[in-house]
């Protein structure tokens, strides 16, 4: 399964360049045109009024989404949003579909007693979580195609590497949405972006656009700490500094995972990647142990994200696991962020 994935994800991004598989990509641009048209009647039912938005009376909501396929960063997004409310005194519950159990662990794990709840239906969970734990803020993770919930502020998040893909829709290309959805969205975020922000101008005008977006915001992923799993304990990030490791991960963008450790000195001897929200089985894990013992590597490091699925594997083994913690920052602009988010309960 882990192989056909991997071949059509190469298709899709076109990483697999070979003439033979055209015909195949061909069909796959069919099926993106009957996709196409699916989002424009369920666009268009709402806009003529044959689906309404559910609006919830007794708490604001806030919706964190892409267009594309993942790798965004809306789950650290949403962990910093409940974060930041939740010290100016708002009562915050976050809904999550929590595909693969994935997001959800990581929002249990960083946002304490804060109320996660998970489910296809976010209308039920956004009244159940009003009545039973009185929030006045509820979060949507990963909530741009949710069209069934009235949002008072939409937050789309972009990767500044790979914004748009190849430009399709699914299932030709990563686009999860037309476009035009952009035009729903409140605040912009880039995310990945570089230190020089000069770089990212062209991006900006091609946002600016195609949506009524004025201020775009620029982001990066922050190492925060390292956790060793087996001793339950964090470890400063010069640990990594000259040490020879393997890589374990399975999330939508290894390599620049890849580069964060490298930025910390860390000596990457091996690499094991596998598709986003990969289950991990016994013998896979098995097989990567045996070759990082046969390298003589001691230390394993992956993703917040996969440690939860990990962690049993590594019960009393010789190498260790450990896994990298990462938070979002603003380069700038953070406060006027702030305030535009707070600036919905005033209305």
């Amino acid at each position: 399964m882990e192989s056909i994935k991997r071949f059509f994800y190469n298709l899709i991004t076109d990483k697999n360049k070979s003439f033979y598989y055209r015909p195949l990509k061909f069909i796959l641009w069919a099926l993106s045109l009957v996709y196409w048209l699916a989002l424009w009647a369920r666009d268009a039912a709402y806009a003529v009024g044959i689906f309404r938005a559910k609006v919830l009376i007794g708490a604001k909501v806030i919706s964190v989404g892409n267009i594309t396929v993942g790798g965004t960063g809306k789950t650290p997004m949403t962990v910093k949003l409940a974060t930041i409310l939740r010290g100016k005194g708002k009562k915050v519950a976050v809904l999550t579909r929590g595909y693969g159990e994935d997001e959800y662990n990581m929002l249990k794990s960083y946002l304490g007693d804060m109320p996660v709840l998970k489910g296809k239906n976010r209308v039920r969970n956004g009244i159940k979580a009003i009545k039973n734990h009185k929030v006045d803020t509820l979060i949507l993770d990963d909530g741009m195609q949710h069209k069934r919930l009235h949002k008072d502020i939409n937050i789309i998040m972009m990767d500044t590497k790979n914004p748009f893909g190849n430009g399709y829709l699914l299932p030709r290309g990563i686009l999860r949405d037309r476009l035009s959805r952009m035009k729903e969205a409140d605040l912009c975020v880039f995310t990945k972006t570089p230190e020089d922000l000069s770089i990212l101008s062209r991006l900006e005008e091609r946002v600016r656009k195609n949506s009524v977006i004025s201020n775009i915001f620029y982001t990066y992923h922050k190492p925060v700490s390292l956790y060793d799993i087996a001793g339950n304990r964090e470890v400063p990030l010069d640990f990594l500094k000259n040490k020879e490791i393997a890589v374990l991960s399975g999330i939508a963008d290894p390599e620049y995972f890849k580069r964060l450790l490298e930025r910390l000195g860390a000596k990457i001897s091996l690499e094991f990647s596998f598709m986003d929200h990969h289950s991990y089985k016994q013998r896979e894990v098995d097989g990567i142990l045996s070759v990082c013992d046969k390298r003589g590597l001691k230390i394993i490091l992956t993703t917040d994200k996969d440690k939860v699925k990990l962690c049993k594997f590594f019960i009393d083994k010789p190498i260790k696991l450990f896994s990298l913690e990462i938070k979002i920052e603003f380069r700038k602009g953070e406060n006027d962020f702030v305030n535009r988010l707070l600036g919905i309960y005033t209305r």
